[in-house]
């Protein structure tokens, strides 16, 4: 499916130079050259790997792009909704039922029982905490949801993994996916380098 969509995009490329405007055009065809080795290639890689999805979940996992680039009018506008279902999905089956250790008691927020002789300052802020919690209870948002539905973050001076170190928490099981495709993304790097050592 990630894939699917790539290749449809050079080979709208590759066809857009053969257009009757194009085909006399000696730039034209250098181009056309140019992107057949790299589709070329890209097939070469693509078809060695088991795991097409790496490049989509981690641009949607990735803080600072989420959803953009699969929204840009490039890309065809039901994509960046497909790769989102695939994405949260994936996390759904795979990472949202993972089991995290108990929280330390001491990290536990203290419950206050309410005085009976009288209200105290803090029954107002009680009740509207207690509908926030009931309301939180009715939303079927998942951590991936909530992740996805957060404005893009917006910080030069920090890139992905420090983002994701400094906010893991917020996400315990969705963590989880991000650690994978980071792996997953590094492996898929070391092979594609020791490929070009040995050609």
């Amino acid at each position: 499916m990630y894939s699917e969509n790539l290749f449809n995009q050079i080979d709208k490329i590759k066809s857009t130079f053969n257009l009757p405007q194009y085909r006399n055009e000696g730039w034209a065809y250098e181009l056309h050259l140019a992107v057949y080795k790299m589709a070329s290639k890209l097939r070469k890689y693509y078809d060695k790997t088991a795991k097409p999805y790496v490049y989509p979940e981690g641009v949607i996992l990735d803080p600072f792009e989420k959803l953009i680039l699969f929204k840009q009018e490039t890309w065809e506008s039901h994509y960046a909704e497909q790769y989102r279902l695939a994405c949260r999905q994936r996390y759904v089956n795979e990472y949202e039922s993972i089991n995290n250790p108990p929280n330390n008691a001491s990290n536990q927020p203290s419950i206050r029982k309410r005085k009976r002789d009288g209200l105290d300052d803090d029954d107002e802020n009680d009740y509207r905490a207690r509908l926030h919690r009931l309301a939180a209870r009715q939303i079927k948002q998942n951590e991936f949801d909530r992740f996805v539905d957060s404005p893009v973050e917006d910080n030069d001076d920090m890139d992905v993994l420090e983002w994701w170190r400094l906010n893991y928490k917020m996400f315990p099981h969705l963590k989880w996916l991000v650690m994978c495709l980071l792996f997953l993304q590094l492996m898929l790097e070391l092979n594609v380098s020791s490929a070009k050592v040995d050609a």
